[in-house]
């Protein structure tokens, strides 16, 4: 085993590379299927040198979850900078979340709901979610796609509630995310469209596979 390198450069480089490498095997495998001992030897690592920068596996995941939120969010705002109106942000983040659950084995989201940071890290994020959520909506009303007769309030917390439901209900595991998202998500967001707001919809995702329409 190589010496280990103890400078601050290297334990931070160290630190991203195993947040990497487990996370990828957690989406691959799941969380309980993945030993600390497999990601010290991916890494090429010793264990002792693994439990120096991560105290345990569920400090892995926290940060990796963490870290994830944080790309998520600065990827959200480019998108939204870059759409032109809500309804093409919508078709940006479909696609986006299309690919990550694709990428994502379903034990994964199974297995985090078993570690109590982890869980209440989620719910901590759950008033931020509803503020840009709200926003969101709200956006879409100034640019006449969303209705303006519409409780948006109530609009944002019904999201927030069925995204608790399917997790709970471990839905994923029983539908592909497309699907979920075109039966669930996508009809809820349709039905508060103006006139203009469906026409724009059903236009992008005529293209998106499967082709059945909304």
């Amino acid at each position: 085993m190589p010496e280990v390198n103890h400078t601050p450069t290297y334990r931070e480089q160290l630190r991203e590379r195993i947040l990497e490498v487990s996370m990828q095997a957690f989406a691959t495998h799941g969380v309980r299927a993945v030993k600390m001992d497999d990601i010290a030897q991916m890494l090429g690592i010793s264990k002792r040198t693994l439990y120096e920068v991560y105290e345990n596996k569920e400090s892995v995941l926290r940060a990796g979850v963490e870290k994830y939120r944080q790309q998520n969010e600065e990827e959200i705002r480019a998108m939204d900078r870059l759409s032109k109106n809500v309804i093409e942000l919508i078709l940006m983040m479909y696609e986006k979340k299309v690919d990550e659950w694709k990428k994502t084995c379903p034990q994964f989201y199974t297995d985090i709901g078993k570690y109590p940071q982890i869980v209440q890290l989620l719910h901590s994020n759950h008033e931020k979610s509803y503020q840009y959520l709200l926003e969101f909506l709200r956006r879409g009303v100034k640019e006449q796609l969303f209705r303006n007769d519409i409780d948006m309030e109530l609009l944002a917390q019904s999201f927030q509630a069925l995204s608790e439901y399917m997790m709970q209900q471990h839905l994923y595991e029983q539908y592909s995310v497309e699907h979920i998202y075109r039966n669930l998500v996508l009809v809820i967001i349709r039905g508060a469209c103006t006139t203009r707001g469906v026409q724009m919809i059903d236009k992008l995702f005529a293209s998106k596979k499967p082709a059945t329409s909304l």
